[in-house]
């Protein structure tokens, strides 16, 4: 599991990000993780932000859920509205289970 001074990394290169793409003004998707059971990378509270199809900071798992997110994003952000998806990392099963 990753210490508190990773999750403060990750905040400062969301931030860095953020603001260098227009701050206010910019689109984007920012994922935070709200719960887990069992085996874990991250803890709730990490966060994932995703700005268009190439840019992104930040983590929310050992980078097995990373395309999944990054495709679910460009639908939240084209509809404009938020989700809240359950993942199951198992191998071979990181589909949604919403």
């Amino acid at each position: 599991m990753l210490r508190e001074s990773d999750d403060m990394k990750d905040i400062a290169q969301i931030h860095k990000l953020w603001k260098s793409a227009g701050g206010k003004n910019a689109s984007g998707v920012l994922i935070t993780v709200i719960g887990v059971t069992g085996s874990h990378y991250r803890h709730p509270g990490a966060k994932l932000l995703i700005l268009g199809s190439e840019l992104s900071a930040g983590s929310v798992s050992a980078g097995c859920l990373e395309s999944v997110l990054r495709r679910q994003a460009e639908g939240v952000s084209r509809e404009n509205r938020a989700i809240i998806g359950q993942y199951d990392t198992t191998p071979d099963d990181t589909q949604p289970l919403i």
